[in-house]
């Protein structure tokens, strides 16, 4: 659904803001065949929460085409990659894709959303800054668009397993926050072709540094890149 609220051709009703009521009721809504915002009758708060929650799911599935109602869309069989997808018989393989494409979403999401409250340049929504922002995320020659995630980018970047390949993204992401409200400051002669030791002091210190910021913004951890087991 944060997906969707970002998209350019979103609906008014997605991109206005909404309490953490009305989020949690669309996380939990009990869908029947019947199930639809028209549907609700307004006469009571809780009732008005779950027209609002329901005009929400709805605004996704029409932003991609959808005509079928949430009920029928539900009980479709899911696409995976292309392929319908049996629930009862995901492989480990495509559950761990799963929950790293939701990490990694949640993270973009996170990192966009703090930098546009703590960059203190005079345009922190500039294309410029947006590819700033990419620079900590995407290596080449991977798509530069912040809401496509190719499977090729599993254990890169940030989440690579080697220092020497997440040293150029810990770097950038030390460029990205010197522009914050409060910087991050130091190892300004850094390169990715330092020491070891030097880009662990590094590493640890953009990791501390991003994490207590957030924890200072929103009162809780932050979502961070995940690695995955390959099977």
């Amino acid at each position: 659904m944060l997906i969707y609220r970002f998209t350019p051709t979103a609906p008014s009703i997605l991109s206005k803001p909404y309490s953490a009521q009305i989020w949690r009721k669309a996380l939990h809504v009990e869908v029947t065949p019947t199930t639809s915002s028209s549907n609700v009758t307004k006469t009571t708060k809780a009732a008005g929460v779950e027209c609002e929650a329901l005009s929400i799911i709805e605004g996704c599935l029409r932003i991609v085409g959808e005509q079928r109602g949430l009920y029928q869309f539900l009980e479709a069989k899911p696409l995976w990659h292309g392929a319908f997808l049996r629930v009862d018989n995901i492989s480990v393989m495509q559950a761990n894709e799963m929950l790293w494409e939701l990490a990694e979403f949640n993270f973009r999401c996170e990192l966009l959303t703090l930098d546009c409250r703590l960059c203190t340049l005079p345009s922190p929504d500039s294309l410029k800054r947006h590819e700033e922002i990419l620079d900590c995320l995407v290596p080449y020659p991977l798509a530069r668009a912040f809401f496509v995630l190719e499977t090729p980018l599993i254990n890169r970047g940030l989440c690579s397993p080697t220092l020497q390949e997440r040293a150029p993204f810990l770097i950038n992401m030390r460029s990205l926050m010197s522009n914050w409200k409060t910087p991050f400051s130091g190892f300004e002669d850094v390169t990715a072709g330092s020491s070891e030791t030097v880009l662990l002091c590094l590493e640890r210190a953009v990791v501390s540094f991003y994490v207590t910021t957030f924890f200072e913004m929103f009162g809780r951890s932050p979502s961070v890149p995940h690695t995955v087991v390959m099977l």
